[in-house]
């Protein structure tokens, strides 16, 4: 649900940003976007690696999850700084590179928790009392 809420605040401030009227309004969006979608990643990440690492997730597997988060912010932190200074890459293309950062981290790790989530179980009558 997470995934789908930072994907849904995006395409709603893309869609406000085409209404604005002036080139400065709407890069001032664009920053607040790009801040809050920092925002998002860092309390996202640490709430996911808290997860992974209380399932049971073998080492090696958190370890790797880990790093794809690291890798995600590194490219976001480098990516920020122009764009906040209204420099650097087309809007279009920063689109693409968050679009990407989401999915393919959804594909080649979010989806491999599954594996170590426990379903819930029927309660016994004892549980009850």
């Amino acid at each position: 649900q997470k995934h789908k809420d930072i994907r849904l605040a995006g395409n709603e401030k893309l869609r406000i940003e085409r209404a604005l009227p002036t080139p400065q309004d709407r890069a001032q969006l664009v920053r607040e976007v790009l801040r809050q979608l920092g925002e998002q990643f860092k309390s996202h990440f640490a709430n996911e690696e808290h997860l992974i690492q209380s399932i049971g997730m073998p080492e090696a597997a958190v370890a790797s999850h880990v790093k794809a988060h690291s890798h995600i912010l590194e490219q976001y932190n480098r990516l920020n700084p122009d764009l906040m200074q209204g420099r650097g890459t087309d809007r279009s293309e920063v689109l693409r590179m968050i679009k990407t950062w989401v999915i393919d981290h959804i594909v080649n790790h979010d989806l491999k928790i599954r594996a170590y989530v426990r379903k819930p179980s029927a309660a016994s009558p004892d549980e009850h009392r």
